[in-house]
């Protein structure tokens, strides 16, 4: 499964493992949740606190129960899903595509890769439940996400002209 972001308000479209758009998840109501609405535009449930992307397509049928909805790496993405609360969030989301579009591409950020994932799990281990850690972390990730995205949006202009 993976997720992009489609267009300047905000909608992020959803991609099976064949490319197949089954899903669209709206940007946030006025209670902070996110709807998502099927490739059809029917509402399938809300991303919330309480409910994750997952749990919302499983529900659809669109995965079964023992099915993953792992992005193409099987490494987690382990501050910011103890930064943000789920691995299924919009920003770890992001964060996983830049990751996998980007970073991987260039030698220095398969290195960046390789150091993350050795270091992350041990500190989300020894600090991860510390306020200042999360803080300190969702103050770094919200401003390298607002920025990844800020460059998406860019980018799907340029290609959308008329």
């Amino acid at each position: 499964m993976r997720i992009e972001e489609t267009n300047y308000l905000g909608d992020q479209w959803v991609y099976d493992d064949n490319n197949n758009h089954i899903a669209t998840i709206n940007p946030p109501n006025y209670l902070g949740e996110r709807p998502v609405t099927n490739s059809s535009g029917s509402l399938l449930g809300y991303i919330n606190e309480n409910t994750s992307l997952s749990d919302i397509l499983r529900k659809a049928g669109y995965f079964s129960s023992s099915s993953s909805s792992d992005s193409s790496s099987s490494e987690g993405c382990y501050i910011a899903t103890c930064v943000y609360g789920s691995y299924d969030c919009p920003e770890v989301w992001t964060l996983r595509y830049f990751r996998d579009k980007t970073l991987a591409k260039s030698c220095y950020g398969k290195v960046f890769i390789r150091v993350y994932y050795a270091l992350s799990p041990h500190l989300v281990k020894m600090f991860g439940r510390k306020k200042w850690f999360v803080n300190t972390w969702r103050l770094v990730l919200d401003n390298i996400i607002d920025e990844i995205r800020k460059r998406r949006r860019k980018q799907y202009a340029r290609n959308n002209k008329e």
